[in-house]
């Protein structure tokens, strides 16, 4: 997680953006993108090559380019009658908020964003019905997990939900690796026990396979367990299948747990259409990673300050590597990017 403090110090690199809107950083293999089918919206930003990183480092680093920019429309005629939508943060906060919905008009949620979001996220399914069909989490903190456990201390709002899949380890893991934030844990596991025993699955296991009407969810891992940006390292990777596209959810994984993915993997298994920029774009997977999978689409649940990574100094004078990713997908050539910085970005 991450804050826009003006107090951009070193010390403060060390805490890795978890779940309290605080800090991290990013590392993993390669290929070209996929050639473009669909009709899209023009990118504002140029990929043109400027220069090149030191090679010693390039595996972490990858090219250097002039950073990426967002469309400047939704992007339509993609999803074959679904949609997807990354909602907006509503407080300073980094979030990851994912709202789908199938052929059928079955609601699906990833994650939720934290709890100064649940009240924008409650009316927006609302909207639609209130009811979540399926509700994936990608690991406990409160900028993912925030916004669920505010609704459901809150069952008069009117949100029901038919199945959470998560896979969380023992609580002592979470004290004994990120004890400022195991609370967050502790009130996770205090709501899922008021809820019915069939709503609950938190034996997820690889490989297994969830089908919401059209829409397949592939389980890519169990938590890995890092000692240094651990919950983040613990995110559990979903690849979806959307009428034939591919969207890989990565939650915050940092370059430890991305690049055990990628060793778990051949790079065709991980190739996608999306991709969630795994940690809002910054110490999330690395370089090699990103090249490996070749998206044509990149969600970056990154806000303004995030995006361009501001300091006292302004653009890019803070301690995060935002615009360093940006450089990556401009090297990669990589066409289209949505940013909550724009306010809810839709795919359909």
């Amino acid at each position: 997680m991450l804050h826009k403090k003006k107090i951009y110090s070193l010390a403060l690199c060390a805490f890795m953006m978890a779940g309290n809107c605080q800090t991290a950083w990013a590392d993993i293999p390669i290929v070209s993108p996929v050639p473009i089918e669909n009709s899209f919206p023009s990118s504002q930003g140029t990929t043109e090559t400027v220069s090149k990183q030191d090679t010693k480092h390039s595996s972490l680093m990858g090219p250097s380019s002039v950073p990426v920019s967002t469309v400047s429309e939704p992007i339509t005629g993609y999803l074959g009658g679904s949609k997807l939508t990354m909602l907006a943060n509503q407080s300073h906060c980094q979030i990851l908020s994912l709202l789908l919905e199938t052929n059928s008009g079955n609601l699906m949620m990833i994650d939720g964003g934290t709890l100064e979001d649940a009240p924008y996220l409650t009316q927006k399914l609302l909207e639609k019905g209130g009811h979540v069909s399926t509700w994936l989490i990608t690991h406990p903190h409160s900028d993912h997990v925030g916004a669920l456990n505010e609704i459901l201390t809150h069952p008069e709002w009117g949100i029901t939900i038919d199945n959470i899949y998560y896979s969380f380890l023992p609580a002592s893991w979470y004290e004994e690796n990120e004890p400022q934030r195991a609370d967050v844990m502790a009130q996770t596991t205090a709501n899922f026990s008021k809820l019915p025993e069939q709503v609950l699955h938190g034996d997820i296991f690889k490989g297994q396979e969830i089908v919401t009407d059209n829409i397949k969810t592939t389980v890519m891992n169990l938590p890995y367990q890092f000692s240094g940006n651990s919950i983040n390292n613990s995110s559990v990777a979903y690849m979806l299948d959307i009428n034939g596209k591919r969207a890989l959810i990565l939650g915050d994984m940092g370059p430890e747990a991305a690049g055990q993915l990628l060793a778990d993997y051949s790079p065709e298994a991980l190739a996608c259409d999306i991709v969630q920029m795994s940690h809002h774009g910054q110490y999330g997977a690395d370089f090699n990673f990103y090249k490996s999978i070749r998206p044509e689409i990149c969600l970056w649940s990154a806000p303004q300050w995030l995006w361009d990574n501001e300091g006292d100094g302004g653009f890019n004078t803070g301690i995060y590597r935002t615009v360093e990713t940006r450089q990556w997908m401009a090297s990669l050539g990589v066409p289209y990017h949505l940013s909550i910085k724009d306010g809810d970005q839709t795919i359909q």
